[in-house]
């Protein structure tokens, strides 16, 4: 370490940098350019050679650091590190040889975008964002998985700058970054792929929320069939990311025609379904953490019923066939209690006063004898002078849901 701190001192970082030079106008390298892996071997006088020392080098000062460092992050970014590495991962990601010097400038980048916000807006730059957008796009699927996440954790880092024209020039990678992700979901192997996934939904939450714009590119690009997937898995820690996402793509008016026409209503429904099969077997974590998906999911549900766009297609699905599907929204709310069954009343009460063939539909099923008993167990409780199990709150919700019914 002392070694180290002499060789920063002495500015020899910058020496490192300067080894990854592809200028032709440089005075201390060749006036031909890097174009490929064998420029590395084919040359054995041309300077080059060292580049692969170079980055090795780079890597080797953050794995002894163990960590990012502010200074050093902005003079090696001073020194135009982050551009000089993003050309060469564009240079070594069409060579099937440039697997291990990919996997070195993918770790030192992740190093980087643990740093300050000055540091995160120079990686947000054209040239390095081409450079992550060629690794996403070119990089083989099957066997550079730990590379690809490494990748998907610096965009992810990257997302948490507050400089809006770095968030807007990240919107750029969405199409990329679906096609990842539907390759992954086609390929149907949740339990091998459960880290990349977790790690794409991380990264898909905040990119997608940056702008409408966004959402409708993730929409466009084919996002809803990767979120499917994830939903069907019935995997609660990855159901409980991709369901946020799923709301607030319904939210947006231009989108929903193409997610209507993708399903996403039954997939909200059938989510509902899940979650009460959670929660009736398992009075654990999974319970705890299936609540607050129900409450997602419900809340998407009264969305659409509430948009003015795709009310009349909600009616006509729920309310065809009898009150088979209608009836998921009616057991949602019988088996749940406490702050649960008060959101869920609140969101009930939304759907009845938005539609009336829906209203019509709860009022003739078994929702009005839940309300019933429940009120009748509320004045026997004040009656008798005992603690209530309904409080103010779901009580009045229970006769805002009478009055629209």
């Amino acid at each position: 370490t002392t070694t180290l701190q002499m060789f920063i001192a002495c500015r020899g970082l910058p020496v490192f940098v300067d080894l990854l030079q592809q200028d032709p106008d440089s005075s201390s390298f060749p006036t031909s350019t890097l174009t490929s892996l064998s420029d590395l071997t084919s040359k054995p006088d041309d300077a080059f050679r060292l580049v692969p020392n170079a980055i090795e080098c780079i890597l080797s000062v953050y794995q002894t650091l163990g960590k990012a460092e502010g200074e050093i992050d902005r003079l090696l970014v001073h020194h135009g590190m982050h551009e000089k590495l993003a050309r060469l991962l564009v240079t070594f990601i069409n060579d099937s040889r440039g697997s291990r010097l990919i996997r070195m400038i993918a770790e030192i980048f992740s190093y980087l975008s643990q740093g300050d916000s000055t540091v995160k807006l120079a990686l947000a730059t054209p040239s390095v964002l081409q450079g992550l957008r060629t690794a996403l796009e070119k990089l083989p699927r099957d066997t550079s998985e730990a590379t690809l996440v490494m990748i998907l954790k610096v965009v992810r880092a990257l997302t948490e700058t507050s400089h809006q024209s770095a968030l807007l020039a990240l919107e750029s990678l969405i199409e990329s970054l679906v096609s990842v992700s539907l390759y992954y979901s086609r390929r149907g192997r949740f339990e091998k792929d459960k880290v990349l996934t977790m790690v794409m939904l991380h990264v898909m939450e905040p990119l997608f929320h940056l702008s409408r714009r966004a959402q409708e590119e993730a929409v466009r690009a084919g996002v809803l069939e990767f979120l499917q997937y994830v939903v069907m898995s019935r995997q609660l820690p990855y159901v409980q990311l991709a369901v946020p996402i799923l709301f607030d793509l319904s939210s947006f008016q231009p989108t929903r025609h193409v997610l209507w026409n993708g399903n996403i209503f039954s997939t909200f429904l059938n989510i509902l379904k899940d979650m009460i099969s959670i929660c009736l077997q398992d009075r654990g974590p999974d319970q705890n953490r299936a609540f607050p998906v129900m409450i997602d999911a419900y809340k998407a549900v009264a969305l659409w019923v509430e948009a003015y766009d795709s009310q009349e297609l909600v009616e006509e699905y729920l309310l065809t066939d009898g009150q088979e599907k209608l009836s998921i929204i009616i057991e949602v709310v019988e088996f749940t209690e406490g702050e649960t069954l008060t959101q869920l009343l609140e969101i009930t009460q939304k759907i009845a006063a938005s539609s009336r063939r829906i209203a019509k539909a709860l009022a003739e099923g078994s929702l009005v004898n839940f309300i019933s008993e429940k009120l009748k167990k509320a004045a026997d409780d004040f009656t008798n002078q005992t603690s209530s199990q309904l409080n103010s709150s779901q009580q009045l919700a229970i006769l805002k849901i009478l009055h629209s019914l």
